[in-house]
């Protein structure tokens, strides 16, 4: 479970718009150290929150919607929800490509600005945090005490925010020798950022769509 668990982890902090922000922060701001950390603070607690509340009020109703989800009745649900998430994923993906990428930057670079965009960001992208609900149901599923769920989840969410912590050091220890590439990189990041909302999206759709697809075995319909 704890690999699982920190592959999640790892998979989850590969997240363009948070290190969109950071490197924007390294470059626009100063002094950049606090700001860094108030801005990787905010992710951190709001993740942590909302994954503590989310496991508790899973663990209570984790057997009633499994029993549910195995049903036929459930696996028609699901269905339908892939072949919407797919529907939504490519007119999300077509909305992007005729949209120029604007960069969600804060229009202030005060402490209690940069904090809640960090809350915001992480509140508006939490349906999307697949590797973090996968988490969180592998916790449910494992009957894991509330105790070591927070331990868990904390380290989970350490892991998270590595890589803007890293990027910290680097550009601490680096400095301009490291400007240009930073440049670069958050420009392909926030483009990235752009195409990760429709990407997330369908490929959520086309596993659904195939658990559906295989539970009734439809491929026999078909040949």
């Amino acid at each position: 479970m704890i690999t699982g668990l920190f592959g999640l982890a790892l998979l989850d902090s590969l997240n363009p718009s948070a290190l969109a922000v950071t490197v924007y922060l390294l470059l626009s701001t100063k002094p950049y150290v606090p700001r860094v950390l108030v801005y990787v603070g905010a992710i951190f607690s709001a993740y942590l929150t909302l994954g503590l509340l989310l496991f508790l009020g899973a663990e209570s109703t984790f057997h009633r919607v499994s029993g549910f989800l195995g049903s036929d009745a459930g696996y028609v649900l699901q269905g339908a929800v892939g072949a919407a998430l797919l529907i939504y994923g490519w007119l999300t993906e077509r909305r992007r490509r005729r949209a120029s990428p604007t960069p969600q930057r804060p229009r202030s670079h005060s402490y209690r600005a940069i904090a809640l965009l960090g809350v915001v960001v992480t509140v508006a992208e939490f349906g999307t945090a697949l590797p973090y609900l996968g988490a969180i149901g592998i916790l449910v599923g494992a009957d894991t005490s509330v105790p070591e769920a927070v331990a868990l989840l904390t380290a989970y969410n350490g892991v998270m925010v590595l890589p803007p912590l890293l990027m910290l050091v680097a550009y601490r220890v680096l400095g301009d020798r490291i400007r240009q590439l930073l440049e670069a990189a958050g420009g392909w990041l926030m483009r990235q950022a752009a195409e990760l909302w429709s990407s997330i999206l369908s490929a959520a759709g086309a596993l659904l769509l195939l658990s559906f697809v295989a539970h009734f075995e439809l491929w026999k319909w078909i040949g």
